[in-house]
């Protein structure tokens, strides 16, 4: 059976889940080396010279297969070649699996120059995490991370390339960014909200379609003056560099957003999710992350109606 893994992320990951181990040699890009940093500093990997090389080795099989499902919700595989699904297969990509419905805490995963206390112990995020390493952080909805840094400009970040290269493609300061790799859980949402309520600016920074707005437009539901970070120069992105098959594959979740967007109380970043959504409508193209990155190479100055005020 062939297995088309959506990234190589993915790949990595079922090879961890199946053999229990991943050559460090393997890890050397940047997304896979912030990926494998926050699994090891969540004590769900450790790495360990085993025959020729050095290894990254599985310790906690079931928090793997938590992390996945919180990072991949959707799977790891692009499309399923065999209706037979292995009892790994069959839990990274079912939605209603045994291990999601018991899931009832998420991941944090975070990097920055904030200071930020949880369960008692404080980190310090200028420290320990960089470009290449990040801190991820247990959460539920009963134990939630403390910002110690007032006034915090947090950035949500829902691709990993965009979460490694921030530096490079957002042009607006900021203090903590988060990974929220795709769908947000709503432990996630209700920590962002906790912020929000504490004076931090959110700010989020997604893919520039119909799931991207919905994921903005879900943040709005908990944190109402959130803000969306998009490109003074998007328009003539899309048309360069969209994808019009992005959007064809989108209906479903593109009637959820105008129902949610109808709902949404006004402010600027409801204006800003309307702004966005008639390039989308006016190109006929959506464009994820790594597309803006590759075509983009450098800073990307903010829209006057996205710069934070």
């Amino acid at each position: 059976m062939v297995m088309n893994f959506i990234d190589t992320n993915a790949r990595l990951l079922h090879q961890l889940l199946e053999e229990h181990c991943v050559p460090v040699s393997s890890t050397k890009s940047a997304a896979a080396s912030a990926l494998f940093g926050q699994l090891q500093q969540a004590g769900i990997i450790c790495k360990r010279r085993k025959g020729g090389g050095n290894q990254f080795l599985l310790e906690h099989p079931e928090s793997l297969s938590a992390f996945i499902e919180q990072t991949y919700p959707e799977g790891l595989f692009a499309e399923e070649d065999d209706d037979r699904l292995s009892r790994i297969q069959g839990v990274m990509q079912s939605r209603d699996s045994k291990t999601r419905k018991q899931l009832d805490f998420a991941f944090l995963n975070t990097r920055g120059t904030v200071t930020v206390k949880l369960a008692g112990q404080t980190h310090e995020l200028a420290v320990l995490t960089n470009a290449n390493t990040s801190l991820c952080l247990k959460i539920s909805a009963s134990q939630q991370c403390e910002l110690l840094t007032p006034c915090s400009i947090i950035v949500t970040v829902e691709n990993p390339t965009a979460f490694v290269e921030l530096e490079q493609m957002f042009e607006q300061p900021w203090n903590l960014a988060v990974y929220t790799a795709g769908k947000m859980s709503d432990i996630l949402l209700l920590q962002l909200q906790c912020w929000h309520q504490q004076n931090h600016k959110l700010v989020h920074f997604g893919d520039y379609d119909y799931v991207g707005l919905l994921e903005f437009a879900r943040i709005l539901c908990f944190a109402p003056q959130a803000y969306l970070y998009y490109p003074a120069m998007l328009e003539k992105l899309l048309q360069q560099y969209g994808n019009t098959e992005l959007l064809r594959k989108q209906v479903g979740q593109h009637k959820i957003l105008l129902e949610t967007v109808r709902q949404l109380p006004e402010s600027l970043g409801k204006q800003q999710l309307i702004e966005v959504h008639q390039l989308l409508q006016a190109t006929a193209k959506g464009l994820e992350q790594e597309g803006l990155y590759k075509g983009s190479q450098k800073k990307l100055p903010a829209s006057p109606i996205g710069t934070l005020a």
